[in-house]
């Protein structure tokens, strides 16, 4: 299998508390994050008698995974002022929602007296059952800018998961996917997270 490292975008919705005492901020970020990531392989099939007669078949794969997350992270404020460059560091438990996956086959067909290429229709199936739950840890850079009342954030962080993402049990569970030959490897999935959000200090909204 080839896989293609950070080729495809996701996406994530997330809530922020933030607690800040002295230049350092904690931080959990319950977050809805959808995950992409793709493979492929090849099989060649060849006639021994008649060696120019052959078959060749390509597969793609692309899973989609949706996690529901929950980090726990460490903020330091690099600079005190209204703009305020900060490092982060942290850890993170992500529970699986679901997952879907996609097989486009196609070919070249040398063994039917030409060179015919085709195309087979996608498959598509529900491959819940194939991943599991996982955690990991993270760490990164950013930025916030207090603007008014609230705060203004941007920051980007590298998520490495540190735990199989695969269900071993149901590694060969799937009938369609184990008749085209395909069985999902062990993998560890990382993400480049960049994100832009608001915060909105508490104190502003009590009568104090």
């Amino acid at each position: 299998k080839t896989y293609e490292s950070f080729n495809k975008a996701g996406s994530q919705a997330s809530i922020e508390i933030t607690f800040y005492y002295k230049g350092f901020s904690f931080s959990t970020q319950p977050t809805y994050r959808n995950s992409r990531f793709v493979y492929s392989n090849q099989y060649e099939w060849i006639n021994s008698e008649s060696p120019s007669e052959s078959l060749v078949l390509q597969y793609n794969q692309e899973q989609k995974l949706d996690y529901a997350d929950f980090p726990l992270i460490v903020k330091y404020d690099v600079l005190r002022s209204k703009f305020r460059p900060y490092i982060q560091a942290g850890i993170f438990y992500s529970m699986l929602i679901n997952a879907n996956k996609s097989v486009k086959v196609s070919g070249t067909d040398y063994a039917s007296g030409g060179t015919n290429q085709f195309a087979n229709q996608e498959i598509i199936v529900g491959a819940k059952d194939l991943f599991d739950n996982y955690w990991g840890i993270m760490a990164g850079i950013g930025a916030d800018y207090n603007l008014g009342n609230v705060r203004v954030i941007l920051d980007a962080s590298y998520w490495k998961g540190m735990s199989n993402i695969t269900h071993v049990g149901n590694r060969f569970g799937n009938d369609r996917l184990s008749g085209i030959g395909d069985a999902q490897d062990d993998l560890d999935l990382n993400n480049i997270v960049i994100s832009a959000g608001v915060l909105f200090p508490m104190r502003y909204l009590s009568s104090d």
